[in-house]
């Protein structure tokens, strides 16, 4: 629900403007079929308001980790751009009634025609788009779920929609009493245009300058990183890699999928495989971590965790686990487990009981789809579903320290193959200066890659 917050102000710049009122009370006041036209006419508006934001959040350019910088930018500009047209509007009022005559005209269409010009109104008027604009990139950068997204765009367009509905509504439910009170509505509206648009693009404006100039200084501190690719290894294109870690010269990795889930270990220096176990055939297998002379791996929606014993590589014993397993890594005498949502689970070492848990945000916003892990020192690296970014976050707080842009690891051949980035294992070196060793489910190429400070160009590549 905090997210959808960042929605209110510009969905208001929608709600609030004269010409989402006036239209639906002349239709219900002056019309013959006032209900058709009515409806037809609110059809119409939300359709076209539905499509113009989702258009924007389908071609917006922005990313989840670098949401509140972009966004914060974004209504910044636009809050500037609404008050400048609150004081123009209020210098001009005495010509503005005249502007606002030909609505009247609506009071002779047809159904068809009324649902229709909802729709052009709705798409077309400059303030409209504006406040589509910054609530589409919002969505975008904010959200990563396809079912997130589309709450959002429901929650922007009922909100910006609320103001039309309310009197078609008001007059479907009690037409004898509504009429009165549209008639006032009228007269108050017609009377007062220029006034209530000036005041509601002046207010709504700096309410978006105010809300702009809050996240900008916390977003800045937040590091913008690249992967620099030092050594490529093949790696098995059939490998839906869900975690891996390295224990000096060896590295583990889990791999999922029901019938096809199985533990690996590989040549850390090569990416030769060494020894495979298949796990049960009914078992999706997840996220993997280090236990000293054991391991942990955890499974999908089996409900337990397995204990392996690293020498033999035999199972030792499951533990129920509660919720869906995803990633995992070892921090000291606890493990770190996500489960697709924003917060991490915190488990004991010796037999994965759960013991606290870590919201993950990104500017005061919770990071959704948090997936394979990997700890190392006082930072937790995981890989954001369904994105090829990379996070760091501090394992105290739950919060954010840095973005890695690896969308240019995908590689043109193999580009539409492939899953997502998933799997990143320490190689060595302190924190975010060492190296690490990253690929993706079902990619045929890892890498050996550090981490250096992104161009904004880098930052862009999605």
């Amino acid at each position: 629900m905090a997210r959808v917050t960042w929605l209110i102000p510009d969905a208001l710049i929608v709600a609030l403007s004269p010409m989402a009122v006036l239209p639906p009370v002349l239709l219900l006041l002056y019309s013959d079929r006032p209900r058709s036209t009515g409806l037809t006419y609110l059809c119409g508006w939300l359709v076209g308001m539905a499509a113009v934001i989702s258009a924007v959040v389908l071609v917006s350019p922005v990313g989840q980790s670098h949401a509140a910088a972009t966004s914060s930018r974004l209504q910044l500009g636009i809050g500037i751009v609404l008050v400048a047209l609150g004081v123009v509007t209020w210098l001009r009022r005495r010509h503005y009634a005249q502007a606002t005559g030909w609505l009247t005209r609506l009071q002779s269409a047809s159904p068809l025609l009324t649902g229709v010009t909802g729709l052009v109104f709705a798409v077309a008027n400059p303030k409209f788009i504006l406040a589509c604009v910054a609530g589409g990139v919002a969505i975008d950068a904010l959200l990563t779920a396809p079912t997130e997204k589309a709450g959002a765009i429901g929650f922007f367009v009922a909100l910006a929609g609320s103001t039309t509905a309310a009197p078609i509504l008001a007059h479907l439910v009690a037409l004898r009493y509504a009429e009165k009170g549209l008639e006032r509505m009228r007269h108050w509206v017609q009377e007062h245009t220029a006034a209530i648009t000036a005041v509601t693009l002046t207010a709504v404006g700096t309410l978006l300058i105010v809300v702009a100039a809050i996240p900008t200084a916390a977003a800045d501190q937040v590091a913008r990183l690249h992967p620099v690719v030092l050594e490529r290894f093949d790696h098995d294109p059939g490998a839906f890699t869900e975690g891996m870690f390295v224990d000096g010269a060896t590295l583990y990795e889990s791999t999922g999928l029901e019938g096809r889930s199985e533990l690996r270990e590989l040549d850390a220096d090569t990416g030769q495989l060494r020894r495979v176990v298949p796990l049960p055939p009914a078992y999706f297998g997840e996220g993997i971590a280090d236990a000293g002379a054991h391991l942990w791996q955890l499974t999908y929606e089996n409900g337990v965790a397995i204990e392996w014993d690293k020498a033999t590589l035999t199972m030792l014993r499951e533990v129920p686990l509660d919720g869906q397993g995803w990633g995992l890594c070892r921090a000291g005498d606890r493990l770190i487990r996500s489960d697709g949502s924003a917060v991490l689970r915190i488990h004991r070492l010796d037999d994965m009981r759960e013991t606290g848990t870590l919201a993950v945000t990104y500017n005061g916003i919770r990071v959704t789809g948090l997936n394979s892990l990997d700890c190392v020192g006082n930072r937790i690296w995981a890989n954001v579903f369904p994105t090829d970014q990379i996070i760091e976050v501090d394992a105290a707080t739950g919060v954010v320290t840095a973005v890695v842009y690896a969308t240019g690891l995908r590689e043109a051949p193999w580009h539409g193959e492939a899953g997502v980035l998933n799997g990143i294992a320490h190689l060595g070196g302190p924190g975010g200066n060492g190296q690490f060793l990253v690929t993706g489910k079902n990619w045929p190429t890892s890498y050996r890659v550090r981490f250096d400070p992104a161009t904004e160009a880098e930052i862009q590549v999605r």
